[in-house]
């Protein structure tokens, strides 16, 4: 992950910070390779205050944010396998009752990035975001974006710059 999608992902992260003392954050795909990526990224800026849940598939990728977010593991909840059925899991359960920021960032395949993002709107607070990875250009953004802009929830907001980041507000 970059500087510019770092910057980016702690400026949201710092914004939920100011609506609620006690956030709930959801990522779906932990982090990779990078070091310092999305999940060190989001758990550095809560330092502490919430919760976040890392939904990922691979425990290699568990492994690795684990050592790298070693300072703040007490606040990060790391789930293992699919992120939708996991996600549906922990919410049916009743575990997870409202999140306050999501970031997705576990494919390139526009109905998949699609579904993940039907299944965690229901959840999201107003204020709230869903911070959307490599999704402007191409098929996701075709399917998404209609969506968002027929829909009074929510507000859109677009960095091309950054990896094609897409910001989705909910503002109702």
């Amino acid at each position: 992950m970059d500087h510019k999608k770092n910057k980016l992902l702690r400026q949201y992260t710092r914004k939920i910070l100011k609506f609620y003392k006690d956030p709930t954050v959801i990522e779906f795909g932990s982090i990779r390779a990078l070091e310092r990526g999305s999940t060190f990224q989001i758990a550095s800026t809560l330092n502490g205050k919430g919760k976040l849940y890392s939904f990922e598939k691979e425990i290699k990728h568990i492994n690795y944010a684990k050592k790298i977010c070693a300072a703040y593991l007490k606040n990060i909840i790391f789930v293992k396998g699919d992120c939708k059925k996991k996600f549906k899991d922990l919410a049916y359960k009743g575990l997870i009752k409202k999140v306050n920021l999501a970031f997705l960032d576990t494919t390139n395949d526009p109905k998949e990035a699609l579904a993940e993002f039907k299944l965690v709107q229901p959840f999201i607070t107003d204020p709230g975001f869903v911070l959307l990875h490599d999704v402007i250009s191409g098929d996701t953004a075709k399917h998404i974006k209609p969506i968002i802009k027929s829909s009074y929830f929510w507000d859109l907001k677009t960095y091309p710059s950054i990896a094609g980041t897409m910001v989705i507000k909910r503002i109702k």
